[in-house]
Protein backbone atom coordinates (compact mmCIF):
# COMPACT_ATOMS: atom_id res chain seq x y z
CA UNK A 1 0.00 0.00 0.00
CA UNK A 2 3.01 2.29 0.59
CA UNK A 3 4.37 1.56 -2.68
CA UNK A 4 1.16 2.20 -4.49
CA UNK A 5 0.77 5.34 -2.26
CA UNK A 6 3.99 6.50 -3.54
CA UNK A 7 3.60 5.40 -7.07
CA UNK A 8 -0.09 8.33 -6.94
CA UNK A 9 1.98 10.68 -4.63
CA UNK A 10 4.90 10.47 -7.65
CA UNK A 11 2.05 10.96 -10.59
CA UNK A 12 0.73 13.58 -9.40
CA UNK A 13 3.48 15.53 -9.14
CA UNK A 14 4.32 14.78 -12.18
CA UNK A 15 0.79 16.02 -13.40
CA UNK A 16 1.44 19.07 -10.99
CA UNK A 17 4.58 20.10 -12.93
CA UNK A 18 2.62 19.89 -16.56
CA UNK A 19 -0.84 21.13 -15.73
CA UNK A 20 -0.47 24.45 -13.73
CA UNK A 21 -3.87 23.98 -12.32
CA UNK A 22 -6.99 21.58 -12.40
CA UNK A 23 -8.39 23.20 -14.83
CA UNK A 24 -5.62 22.83 -17.96
CA UNK A 25 -5.39 19.09 -16.33
CA UNK A 26 -9.41 19.22 -17.41
CA UNK A 27 -9.18 21.55 -20.33
CA UNK A 28 -6.34 18.99 -21.64
CA UNK A 29 -8.93 16.04 -21.06
CA UNK A 30 -11.48 17.44 -22.50
CA UNK A 31 -9.34 18.43 -25.65
CA UNK A 32 -8.39 14.62 -25.88
CA UNK A 33 -11.99 13.73 -25.72
CA UNK A 34 -13.32 15.80 -28.48
CA UNK A 35 -9.86 14.74 -30.80
CA UNK A 36 -10.91 11.43 -30.48
CA UNK A 37 -14.46 11.84 -30.72
CA UNK A 38 -13.89 13.94 -34.41
CA UNK A 39 -11.56 11.04 -35.20
CA UNK A 40 -14.21 8.49 -34.83
CA UNK A 41 -17.11 10.55 -36.57
CA UNK A 42 -14.80 11.08 -39.50
CA UNK A 43 -14.25 7.11 -39.42
CA UNK A 44 -18.13 6.17 -38.63
CA UNK A 45 -20.89 8.21 -40.13
CA UNK A 46 -22.98 7.21 -37.84
CA UNK A 47 -23.39 4.94 -34.51
CA UNK A 48 -24.82 2.05 -36.44
CA UNK A 49 -21.52 1.92 -38.70
CA UNK A 50 -19.67 1.58 -35.73
CA UNK A 51 -21.39 -1.05 -34.04
CA UNK A 52 -21.38 -2.98 -37.07
CA UNK A 53 -17.52 -2.77 -37.80
CA UNK A 54 -16.60 -3.53 -33.75
CA UNK A 55 -19.02 -6.36 -34.11
CA UNK A 56 -17.10 -7.69 -37.49
CA UNK A 57 -13.84 -6.73 -35.65
CA UNK A 58 -15.18 -9.34 -32.54
CA UNK A 59 -16.27 -12.00 -34.97
CA UNK A 60 -12.59 -11.54 -36.59
CA UNK A 61 -11.23 -12.39 -33.59
CA UNK A 62 -13.05 -15.11 -32.61
CA UNK A 63 -12.87 -16.50 -35.84
CA UNK A 64 -9.22 -16.79 -35.37
CA UNK A 65 -9.04 -17.99 -31.85
CA UNK A 66 -11.58 -20.64 -33.34
CA UNK A 67 -8.79 -21.21 -35.82
CA UNK A 68 -5.97 -21.32 -33.51
CA UNK A 69 -7.61 -23.68 -30.92
CA UNK A 70 -9.45 -26.71 -31.51
CA UNK A 71 -10.96 -26.34 -27.91
CA UNK A 72 -10.83 -24.52 -24.95
CA UNK A 73 -8.70 -26.74 -23.50
CA UNK A 74 -6.13 -26.08 -25.93
CA UNK A 75 -6.84 -22.40 -25.28
CA UNK A 76 -6.45 -23.10 -21.27
CA UNK A 77 -3.46 -25.02 -21.93
CA UNK A 78 -1.90 -22.34 -24.27
CA UNK A 79 -1.71 -19.60 -21.93
CA UNK A 80 -1.12 -21.66 -18.89
CA UNK A 81 2.15 -22.35 -20.98
CA UNK A 82 2.70 -18.25 -21.97
CA UNK A 83 2.03 -17.37 -18.25
CA UNK A 84 5.07 -19.89 -17.07
CA UNK A 85 7.50 -19.35 -20.12
CA UNK A 86 7.11 -15.26 -18.76
CA UNK A 87 7.48 -16.35 -15.44
CA UNK A 88 10.72 -18.23 -16.30
CA UNK A 89 12.16 -15.36 -18.00
CA UNK A 90 11.48 -12.79 -15.43
CA UNK A 91 13.48 -15.71 -12.97
CA UNK A 92 16.14 -15.73 -15.17
CA UNK A 93 16.71 -12.09 -15.80
CA UNK A 94 15.82 -11.01 -12.27
CA UNK A 95 17.64 -12.75 -9.32
CA UNK A 96 15.74 -11.04 -6.48
CA UNK A 97 12.49 -8.76 -6.12
CA UNK A 98 15.61 -5.74 -5.37
CA UNK A 99 17.00 -6.37 -8.62
CA UNK A 100 13.62 -6.25 -10.26
CA UNK A 101 11.96 -3.13 -8.70
CA UNK A 102 15.21 -1.45 -9.61
CA UNK A 103 14.97 -1.95 -13.42
CA UNK A 104 11.43 -0.68 -13.46
CA UNK A 105 12.43 2.62 -11.53
CA UNK A 106 15.51 2.77 -14.04
CA UNK A 107 12.54 2.41 -16.79
CA UNK A 108 10.44 4.75 -15.34
CA UNK A 109 13.72 7.27 -14.78
CA UNK A 110 14.50 7.07 -18.60
CA UNK A 111 10.57 7.56 -19.63
CA UNK A 112 10.50 10.62 -17.53
CA UNK A 113 14.37 11.71 -19.08
CA UNK A 114 12.46 11.91 -22.30
CA UNK A 115 9.44 12.92 -21.30
CA UNK A 116 10.63 16.15 -19.43
CA UNK A 117 13.47 17.03 -22.54
CA UNK A 118 10.17 16.98 -25.04
CA UNK A 119 8.44 19.19 -22.89
CA UNK A 120 10.99 22.06 -22.05
CA UNK A 121 14.49 20.98 -23.66
CA UNK A 122 15.94 23.94 -23.13
CA UNK A 123 15.31 24.64 -19.18
CA UNK A 124 15.57 20.77 -18.87
CA UNK A 125 17.93 20.04 -15.53
CA UNK A 126 17.60 16.65 -14.66
CA UNK A 127 17.36 15.91 -10.72
CA UNK A 128 18.93 12.93 -9.34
Amino acid sequence: ERYLEHQVDRVSGILCAVFHSIEDKERYLEYQVDRVSGILCAVFHSIEDKERYLEHQVDRVSGILCAVFHSIDDKERYLEYQVDRVSGILCAVFHSIEDKERYLEYQVDTILDGFFRHLNPRSFKKVA
